[in-house]
């Protein structure tokens, strides 16, 4: 399935022909429709980051697959009608119950160019590191009740001021897990938790500073 036939915000990005600056096209595939579209929309608000990137989300319909999402980004990074310098896919482990296929999917994504930034158990575990650093194991259900307690939320919309202002710690934080992990010598999808997005986030930032000669 091509990002044509998934729901959501997605957008065709093309180069406009002639700009001043030719801005910096990122594709972004994720499955959850509330979270994480609103995350992306945050980064994608950023003054910063609007002036140098472009940022299609491409939201996948209820009961995609991170194979489903894989296969849409692999089919639009072949495509000439999307013209992007990075594609990216965000899907989550899940637990109890994992995903299916997810080893097929990260294995295709790597054979096409496509990066990942998974999160294991799910995305909510990214918002609870911008509030504080976890490293126990949690289940879906544990990560996003462990998140709504710490920002009071009721439900799975975000308040983007906070988020914005606490994005450096989460980086670090998701950091400090891969680096627990790597030394313990645990491999996914056994890297429960861990979320691959401050990777996702330091892109974008790299291509910010690149912009701005290394200023930003």
């Amino acid at each position: 399935m091509s990002a044509r036939q998934m729901g959501g915000q997605s957008k065709q990005l093309k180069r406009k022909a002639g700009s001043r600056q030719e801005k910096v096209v990122f594709e972004i595939y994720c499955e959850g429709e509330a979270t994480e579209v609103e995350y992306l929309a945050l980064l994608k608000g950023l003054p910063e980051v609007e002036d140098c990137l472009a940022v299609g989300i491409h939201v996948a319909m209820a009961g995609a697959t991170p194979l489903t999402l894989v296969d849409a980004a692999c089919s639009d990074r072949r495509s000439a009608n999307i013209e992007a310098d990075q594609h990216w896919c965000i899907f989550d482990v899940e637990s109890p119950k994992r995903h299916p296929y997810l080893s097929e999917a990260r294995d295709k994504a790597r054979a096409n160019g496509v990066r990942l930034a998974i999160t294991n158990p799910c995305f909510e575990l990214w918002l609870v590191l911008h509030h504080t650093f976890h490293n126990g194991f949690l289940s879906t259900d544990d990560a996003v009740a462990l998140r709504k307690r710490l920002d009071g939320t009721a439900d799975k919309h975000l308040d983007p001021a906070v988020y914005r202002k606490q994005r450096p710690q989460a980086v670090t934080f998701a950091q400090r897990l891969r680096a627990k992990h790597e030394g313990d010598g645990t491999n996914f999808p056994e890297d429960n938790p861990s979320t691959e997005m401050d990777l996702l986030v330091q892109e974008l930032m790299a291509v910010v500073r690149s912009a701005n000669n290394g200023t930003a």
